[in-house]
């Protein structure tokens, strides 16, 4: 059985070798999500997208203790959308989840 460190050290060293491959996955999921907010018609002031950072990663399987972080880390990828009212956030995030 592996240690929690060595868990740890095993998912950071693939997600390293995998950075290309999810900073491309999340630029295509910022591009997805503002197409889908752009023909809804509301305002959005900003789409942005960003991977997890390695420091983060870090933090967050030793606090979690996962065993199995390549299913368990849900947040590898994220894209935030802001809207120009508050009163748009909630149509857009259910035009988002009905999309996804």
């Amino acid at each position: 059985m592996s240690t929690p460190r060595a868990v740890i050290n095993t998912f950071v060293r693939s997600y390293s070798l995998n950075i290309p491959k999810f900073q491309n996955a999340a630029k295509k999921a910022e591009g997805l999500v503002r197409d889908i907010l752009v023909e809804s018609g509301l305002e959005i002031h900003q789409v942005t997208s960003r991977i997890k950072s390695i420091p983060s990663i870090r933090s967050k399987l030793r606090r979690k203790n996962y065993s199995k972080p390549d299913i368990q880390l849900t947040d590898k990828v994220g894209v935030r959308a802001i809207t120009y009212y508050g009163s748009d956030v909630n149509p857009a995030a259910a035009m988002l989840k009905e999309e996804f």
